[in-house]
C-alpha cells in the first residue's frame, strides 16, 4: 500500500463567481499528468488517492482557452505525511489579455482571421 493524500481547491474568476467545468491536471515533479478532473458548479475540484509527493495543480489548456483564462496558472502542492489533505483554497483566475488572445488569433503574414487589414481593401 502506498500513502496518499488528497489535493482540493475552489476555481473563481477574478470578480469571485465559481468557474464550473473547468478542466484541472495534477502534474508530478518529472512533468507527466497523474490525474484530471472538471470543476463542479461551485468551482470545487478534488484529487484523491495522490501518492505523497510535490505536484503541480494546473488548467487544463483547451478548457482554459475555451473559457477565456490564462492557460499558464499554476499552483503548488505537497501532500505529504504531515498535510495528507492540502487544501489551496480559492485560486483567482484573471481572464486571458484581449492582446494574447488576438496574438493567437492572427496567422503568419500579420493578417488577422477577421479578413485584410484596411490598407489592403483600399487598394484598387
Amino acid at each position: 500500500m502506498t500513502a496518499a493524500g488528497e489535493v482540493e481547491g475552489t476555481v473563481r474568476r477574478d470578480g469571485g463567481n465559481p468557474i464550473e467545468g473547468l478542466g484541472v491536471e495534477l502534474v508530478d515533479a518529472e512533468g507527466r499528468v497523474r490525474a484530471t478532473t472538471i470543476t463542479e458548479f461551485d468551482g470545487y475540484f478534488l484529487f484523491e488517492g495522490v501518492a505523497y509527493g510535490r505536484y503541480t495543480v494546473r488548467l487544463g489548456k483547451a478548457s482554459a482557452a475555451a473559457l477565456r483564462l490564462d492557460g499558464d496558472f499554476a499552483v503548488g502542492a505537497a501532500p505529504g505525511k504531515a498535510t495528507p489533505r492540502v487544501r489551496l483554497g480559492a485560486l483567482i483566475l484573471k481572464p486571458l489579455r484581449r492582446d494574447v488572445a488576438l496574438r493567437d488569433e492572427t496567422p503568419p503574414g500579420g493578417n488577422s482571421a477577421r479578413g485584410p487589414p484596411e490598407e489592403e481593401e483600399r487598394r484598387p
